[in-house]
């Protein structure tokens, strides 16, 4: 199993960021460029992530069919002021993937800011150490993204 850790800190308060990542539009606006996802099953997202599983296809670059991929959403029980999103989910690429979202307060900061952290665990079922180097490549992406939308 593959797996890494990457966090950013963003100017906003983890409410705002907690709202942003827990709606699908917000990993949609955070995606764009890399990757796009429309919804299979259910036919739409929900405003809020809810509980449950998503069946996916994805594009790369908005061009290239990359496959299904199911998103399976959990919220596990929070560590202290620590939120937690989960996507256990897995497809064409991945017989296994865990990847928790993470929001809490950063510890002695001047101002209301927000550690944002990606937890990333997987099976590549093709080249899995080509397959590291990309999706290392988008989480680098999504952070960038994430930080911009937040005005860093």
């Amino acid at each position: 199993m593959r797996s890494f850790k990457m966090e950013t800190v963003i100017p906003a308060s983890p409410d705002a960021v907690w709202e942003f990542v827990t709606r699908p539009d917000g990993i949609i606006a955070v995606a764009k460029g890399y990757f796009s996802f429309t919804p299979i099953d259910p036919a739409t997202f929900p405003i809020r992530w809810e509980k449950g599983d998503y069946l996916t296809a994805i594009k790369a670059f908005g061009l290239v069919p990359a496959g299904r991929q199911l998103i399976r959403i959990s919220f596990p029980v929070p560590d202290g002021e620590t939120r937690i999103l989960r996507d256990s989910g897995g497809g064409l690429l991945f017989s296994e993937w865990d990847h928790r979202i993470s929001v809490a307060p950063k510890a002695n900061a001047a101002r209301r800011e927000t550690l944002y952290t990606d937890d990333v665990r997987f099976d590549a079922k093709i080249a899995p150490g080509i397959t590291l180097a990309v999706v290392k490549s988008f989480f680098r992406h999504r952070h960038k993204r994430l930080a911009m939308l937040f005005g860093s």
